[in-house]
């Protein structure tokens, strides 16, 4: 027989798991790309030497440590403005740091480009460490 689905009136109530935190999150984040930077850190150094490595690396952090305080600021410009306005805006849900800045700079739009960007980090960071796991794998048995 068959189930006639179309009379069941009752409410189905499932349970959801917990999302994880944004801390939970912010540690894969940083175990993903300690993982390359692991594999791609030494070798660079050994491609470009030891004084274009410190240079290099004096760069990288310089980059991102003015890319973090230009976050922190739009954020910051977004909270001031955002209390000296009257009327409230509905943030979308699920989204914080760039996600934010980019949606009131852009809109919706800003959000998937931040989104689609992100994926394609991932993905690029997935296929540099197989690509680097195969090369190492096969130099491993062939010396």
């Amino acid at each position: 027989g068959s189930i006639d689905l179309g009379t069941c009136n009752e409410e189905l109530e499932v349970e959801l798991p917990p999302k994880s935190s944004l801390a939970q999150t912010t540690i894969n984040m940083v175990k993903i790309c300690i993982g390359t930077g692991v594999i791609g850190i030494p070798f660079a150094a050994s491609q470009g030497g030891i004084f274009f490595h410190i240079i290099g690396l004096s760069m990288i952090t310089l980059w991102n440590g003015y890319s973090v305080h230009r976050l922190a600021e739009s954020r910051s410009y977004i909270q001031h403005h955002k209390n000296k306005n009257d009327e409230w805006i509905e943030e979308p849900l699920n989204t914080d740091g760039f996600g934010i800045i980019s949606w009131y700079a852009f809109g919706s739009t800003g959000i998937h480009f931040i989104d689609c960007n992100l994926g394609l980090l991932m993905l690029g960071i997935i296929i540099a460490y197989e690509g680097e796991m195969v090369y190492s794998t096969k130099k491993l048995k062939n010396p």
